[in-house]
This record gives C-alpha cells, structure tokens and sequence, in this order.
C-alpha cells in the first residue's frame, strides 16, 4: 500500500500488496460513496473499507488492518476529497482486519458499532497474541508456514480502539442537517460472520457495505453461524442496492450477493449430511462438490473454518470457537494442498479463472475493482 506498506522482520511484501485504490460508487452532488479496496492477494486481513461524503462530513466504514496502511488510506481519501472531515467510524465487526488502525483516525471521531462487537474487541485474539503465533510458532509446521504466507504484517504499533456508539437492531447516521441531510443506516445482522456483524446501507445512493458476512472471490470464512450469514444475504437483497461492497473482494451487484447466498446453502446441507455421518473437518470440506461459479474462487481451506462453526450449531455447542485451532485446521487444508490457497480451476489451469459478470455496479470504476 505505498509507502505505508508493511511487513513482519525478515518477510517481504509482494509487489500487489502496495497497491491500494480509491474506487468512487456513487456522486448524486449531494452524496458521494467512494470505496478503498486493497490490491490483487491471496492472503487473509486484506479489507474493503469506504467513506460516505455530504458536504465535506463523512462516516468511515472500517479501517484497515494497522494504522500505518490506516494512513495511506486515509491519504489517498483526502486525495480525492480534499478537507474532509470524518465525524464518526462504523465497524462493521470486531475482526483486526477491520478495526484495528482506529489510532490512526484524526481527531476523535465517534466509533459505532453494535454492542455484540464491542464486546468481542475485548475478546479477538490480541495484536500481541497474534504476533506471537506469527514469530513464535515453527516456520515447519503448518500452521506455522500457513501464518507467515497468509499474514505479511507487523502488528507492532496497534494499539486496540473501543466502540463508544453501541446500539442493537438498526441505528441512522445522519450527515449534514435538516431535509439537506444524508442518512446512512446500520443494520444489525449478526451474529453470522461474526458475533456482531452490521450492513452499512445508503439507501440515498443504492449501496451496501456489507462487511464480512460477503466475500466475492474468495470462499468465505463464517466464525459464528453459517445460517445466519445467509440470513443476512438475505437482508442484503432485501434491500435492493444497485452496489454492494464486500468485506472481501470486487465490488459487485445483487447477483454475485445470490450467488453466495446459494454457495452457502448447499455448503450447509453437504456439512449437515457430512456431520451425520460422523466425517471430520477436513473429510468433510475435500468431499464437498463445488458448483462450477465456485471452482476460480481462492482459499477453499476456508471452508475448514464454516463447516466446524456449522457442526457446533448442529452439536449444540454454545462455546466460542477457538480461532487459533481452527486456522490450524486450515493450515493442514493448505498445507496437504501442496501449500497453495489458490481455486481448483486457477490450479488446473495454472492461471487467474475470471470472476464472474459484475451486473448492477453502478459505476464503470467500480465494475473494476479488483479483489482485496
């Protein structure tokens, strides 16, 4: 990203990895939504962020994973709306890849977020704890390997921020003032993805910042509970956007939204079958069939991660997942993949498998946007 670009000691930062851009969604002259998408990666922690714009005040949705890239987006934000002013930050979950370059926010603006994720900011594996795993554990092992490859960042200077706007069901963010106003919208849907997972909808310009409960590309990861992400797909299309910006992922339209949504629902009859049947993680995520849209997509050993979250709702576990032992269980996924996180059709092929058609995008910049 830049110049603000980062690394662990002794790892090296692939050149996609310093490309961030400024995509703009939407300019009514009243409104302006523009999205910051990270560059092309095969590698976790890499978000989607946006900043909603009325007059010079803006709400930010997200920050990137540590304040460094924090202020090269920020910087190329001012780029492109000179003076800006942010006034508040929603977060769409508690995930560090989202929140954890609050420090490096100007001023202090309010952070809103719902109460199930200011709570779990409390409770995420710390920046410490994940930096320990990433210098600390066997660089042999696979989890090991897996952390060092998937994770290239220093997470030194993060210091973790709190939400102090907290709010359950839906809470309206208004810019500006009077019938002048823009009112953007935080709906509650979790837990999915996460505990406490929010839309941002700005129904003035047709969009959604949908968080992590969409990942466009990429097989998604669900922490909390699988149907409630296709739950909160489902509100997603209830909505009607025209945009809809993932956590993870291009810029896209209500149909790669469906998509997901149906990915979803076979991946959670195939764990149901598979749970039945006493088969563990592992069997279970190489037996599912792949539909054919989903064959490109990057980091299948995600799908370690869903299924278990999908068997303790099934088992009646009410714990909280283990995070470190699940990515394990991915790693042992990517480590028996000869090491590769890449789709089964980009390995056949020994190339990037197109996305699909993007419909609906509402900007020819954004149809363009590429995976973050």
């Amino acid at each position: 990203m830049g110049q603000h670009a980062e690394n662990a000691p002794g790892e090296t930062v692939r050149p996609e990895f310093r490309t961030g851009r400024v995509r703009e969604l939407a300019n009514d002259g009243t409104v302006r939504v523009l999205a910051h998408l990270p560059g092309e990666t095969e590698t976790w922690g890499w978000a989607n962020c946006g900043l909603i714009e009325h007059r010079g005040r803006a709400l930010l949705v997200d920050t990137p994973y540590t304040p460094a890239l924090t202020e090269g987006m920020l910087a190329r934000y001012e780029e492109r709306v000179p003076g800006v002013a942010i006034e508040a930050v929603a977060l769409t979950h508690a995930n560090g890849d989202h929140c954890w370059g609050l420090q490096a926010l100007p001023g202090q603006p309010e952070v809103i977020a719902t109460e199930a994720t200011a709570h779990a900011i409390c409770h995420e594996p710390s920046p410490e704890q994940v930096t320990a795993l990433l210098r600390g554990s066997d660089p042999d092992s696979a989890l090991g390997a897996y952390f060092r490859a998937m994770f290239p960042f220093d997470f030194s200077a993060v210091e973790l921020g709190r939400a102090n706007v907290t709010f359950r069901g839906e809470h309206v963010v208004k810019l500006g003032e009077g019938a002048d106003g823009v009112e953007v919208h935080l709906i509650e849907v979790g837990p999915g993805h996460s505990s406490g997972d929010l839309l941002v909808h700005v129904p003035q310009a047709a969009t959604v910042f949908a968080g992590d409960v969409l990942f466009v590309g990429h097989h998604p990861v669900t922490w909390a509970s699988l149907t409630g992400v296709i739950a909160a797909l489902d509100r997603v299309l209830a909505l009607e956007p025209e945009v809809v910006v993932p956590g993870h992922g291009p810029v896209c339209g209500p149909a790669q939204v469906a998509e997901l949504r149906d990915y979803l629902e076979l991946l959670r009859l195939h764990a149901e079958r598979c749970h039945a049947e006493g088969l563990g993680l592992l069997e279970a995520a190489r037996s599912f069939p792949l539909p054919a849209y989903a064959a490109g997509w990057g980091m299948p050993e995600r799908m370690v991660i869903t299924i278990a979250t999908h068997y303790r709702a099934l088992s009646a576990d009410q714990g909280a997942p283990d995070m470190v032992a699940l990515v394990g269980a991915c790693a042992e996924y990517w480590a028996q993949a000869g090491g590769r996180s890449q789709g089964d059709a980009e390995r056949a092929a020994g190339g990037p498998v197109p996305l699909p058609e993007q419909r609906g995008a509402g900007a020819d910049e954004a149809a363009q946007a590429g995976r973050g």
